[in-house]
């Protein structure tokens, strides 16, 4: 499954991690600005990630050989992922 982007922050001198919401009392965690980050505040971001579209092994072999071509695996690694060996598209 896919997951939400993040930003939390650990003010200086405390051990939780909290949202935006919780420290700077903002409506949202997404839009914001001008928030004042101190020296020794830390600051966590994490992107979002896309979800699948079903079982790798399932995916169309026209669809892995273009994902090959694009770069996006290698052969070796959509033999891993996908189950079967391909090369890119001529």
């Amino acid at each position: 499954p896919g997951s939400k982007s993040q930003l939390l922050i650990q003010q200086n001198g405390k051990d939780e991690w909290s949202t935006v919401r919780q420290v700077f009392n903002k409506v949202s965690s997404s839009k914001f600005a001008n928030l004042p980050i101190h020296s020794g505040d830390r600051l966590r971001i994490t992107s979002p990630a896309g979800g699948g579209w079903g079982p790798p092994r399932n995916r169309d072999s026209t669809l892995v050989a273009e994902d090959i071509s694009e770069g996006y695996v290698s052969p070796n690694q959509a033999e891993t992922l996908y189950g079967f060996a391909l090369t890119a598209p001529e």
